[in-house]
């Protein structure tokens, strides 16, 4: 498999969409144009060919990933690399197949979770959701439900509607999560990893105490060993079920 699954699948996911209605947002990105405009011009012109895409991309046990998706999909992934500073001109023709396969690959990995999740019957629960959703709210630093109700309008959404897309969204995770069994991480696990963290900051500013920093590498090291895990997932995911892939 070529395109290792990112934990993403989850309601930022969807937030994708509020950043392009959200004013603040916007200004930002005006100043990031700014920045990459050569680059820009010349992944729009890869962006308008997709005459060779058929309107299928890859069928998942008959369920068909279409065309429409794929290009929704590419477009981001490409946006992302020319924001990240990606390796490689973006409108090179090797770049242009390697995000062709990044983002189908990434629509096939999101169908197989999500159909692995239905037949598991995974349960997302409304504390999930909105727990997800005040993560989202104070990423766009929205104060109240009525800013984020001004949002979502612009996407003929409702909060309500919105707070559905976030549950299914979240279902694949939790599949992983439900799958994985990821167990905490040992004290020699956590030490060993703030000794690298020491090592690789040696000559700039003093390194925190470890008890300021635990907790942010215990949730590294589990969102670390869920990846694996998740990658091993996919890879059984595909061999036990039926993958068409067209692009």
């Amino acid at each position: 498999m070529q395109n290792k699954f990112v934990l993403g699948i989850s309601a930022f996911a969807l937030a994708v969409g509020l950043a392009a209605c959200s004013g603040e947002t916007d200004e930002n990105a005006e100043g990031q144009n700014d920045q990459t405009e050569p680059q820009t011009e010349e992944a729009e012109i890869a962006e308008t060919n997709f005459d060779d895409i058929p309107d299928v991309v890859a069928t998942i046990n008959g369920v068909d990933l279409l065309k429409d998706d794929f290009v929704v999909e590419y477009n981001n992934a490409k946006q992302q690399q020319m924001m990240m500073g990606g390796q490689g001109d973006p409108s090179s023709t090797e770049v242009d197949e390697q995000l062709k396969d990044q983002s189908v690959n990434f629509l096939v990995d999101t169908e197989l979770l999500t159909q692995a999740s239905n037949e598991a019957d995974v349960e997302v629960t409304d504390e999930d959701v909105n727990e997800q959703l005040d993560q989202i709210k104070a990423m766009y630093q929205l104060e109240s439900d009525e800013d984020l109700e001004e949002i979502l309008s612009g996407q003929d959404l409702t909060v309500d509607e919105f707070k559905a897309q976030i549950k299914e969204s979240m279902k694949p995770q939790k599949y992983i999560e439900q799958e994985a069994q990821i167990e905490e991480p040992s004290d020699e696990e956590i030490q060993s990893t703030y000794e690298e963290i020491i090592a690789a900051s040696e000559g700039e500013e003093e390194p925190p105490p470890l008890e300021d920093v635990e907790d942010t590498i215990v949730e590294q090291l589990k969102a670390q060993k869920t990846s694996e895990a998740a990658n091993d997932i996919l890879e059984d995911l595909r061999e036990e079920n039926e993958v068409e892939i067209f692009v």
